[in-house]
């Protein structure tokens, strides 16, 4: 699975560190998926459904089912993350889905610069 990165930003996106204290590393690597697969769709300017996600997922081997995909976009619709469209309609983020992102994926960047001894 190629590593989802974002283009550079014109400009600093703002950096909030109430998102990160909500959406941190508690969040299961299944939600960061998902996450991380919608986000390659709202670059893309396209929605993706479930099982677009599904097959993305079994396609680089990462455990996923059709039950725990549905509760996570249904937990991310709660939190303002995500609009899930019912039928085909498939899903896409919000503007703080894409945000949560963008601040999870600085995040990583910055860490994996630091040396070893100083990494979170």
């Amino acid at each position: 699975e190629e590593i989802l990165r974002k283009k550079e930003p014109e400009q600093e996106i703002f950096r909030n560190p109430e998102i990160l204290a909500v959406f941190g590393p508690d969040q299961s690597p299944e939600f960061w998926y998902v996450l991380g697969q919608m986000y390659q769709a709202s670059e893309e300017g396209t929605f993706i459904g479930r099982e677009a996600i599904l097959q993305r997922a079994k396609e680089c081997h990462f455990p996923l089912s059709q039950k725990e995909v549905r509760g996570i976009l249904e937990d991310m619709a709660g939190q303002g993350l995500a609009k899930v469209s019912k039928g085909r309609g498939g899903s896409r983020l919000t503007p703080l889905g894409r945000k949560v992102w963008e601040e999870r994926f600085q995040m990583k960047e910055a860490e994996s610069q630091l040396p070893e001894r100083d990494k979170l």
